[in-house]
């Protein structure tokens, strides 16, 4: 695991772009030993931020019910602390999870509005 991490920093790092965060696909970074690897590698690789997809569900509540249970969210909170313990930047919230593949026009105004 952590040579493939290390290969996709290397890979990114031949691109000459600046690193801005780190993602992963399907937000495999909340399993808890891929997020630990992450963090370990990155911060050789000069990381500086992480997203920790956290979706306050009251606050769309607010304009719209969501249906389904949150899981990913203890891990995204464990991510969310181990980044901000490890000096990274990771944000308080994200939105767009609930609703992912079906957002439109509607939700968005909701989402600033509330």
């Amino acid at each position: 695991l952590e040579a493939e991490i290390e290969a996709q920093f290397a890979l990114f790092e031949d691109t000459g772009l600046p690193l801005d965060h780190v993602n992963s696909h399907k937000h495999m970074h909340l399993h808890p030993v891929i997020g630990a690897t992450l963090l370990k590698v990155g911060l050789r690789h000069g990381m500086k931020a992480l997203r920790a997809p956290i979706e306050e569900r009251a606050s769309l509540a607010a304009f719209e019910p969501v249906t389904g249970l949150d899981i990913a969210k203890p891990f995204a909170r464990h991510i969310q602390r181990s980044g901000r313990a490890a000096g990274m930047k990771v944000p308080d919230r994200t939105f767009g999870l609930a609703w992912s593949g079906a957002m439109h026009a509607a939700r968005l105004r909701g989402i600033l509005e509330n």
